[in-house]
């Protein structure tokens, strides 16, 4: 008589389970990871904004960017009479 060759219940559950542990171990990390990808866009699109802001303050005498304000006034390289 011949028999079958395959995997039992028992150790397709044991199997499940080790991939369901290893899923468990993972994620945190790859959380942390995303994350820090995150932090690290975040600053680079921060040092363009600074860069640029810098080059439209050299290229403009020194004078900082008007950012909507009515009552701020702009002398040089000075803020005076931020409300």
């Amino acid at each position: 008589m011949k028999r079958n060759k395959g995997f039992t219940l028992i150790e397709l559950l044991v199997v499940i389970a080790i991939i369901a542990l290893l899923i468990a171990i993972l994620l945190p990390s790859l959380a942390r990871a995303r994350e820090l990808s995150k932090r690290t866009v975040c600053s680079t699109r921060l040092k363009s904004m600074g860069t640029a802001a810098g080059m439209y303050t050299h290229d403009n005498a020194g004078k900082w960017m008007i950012t909507g304000h009515a009552n701020v006034t702009f002398v040089d390289d000075a803020i005076i009479n931020w409300p």
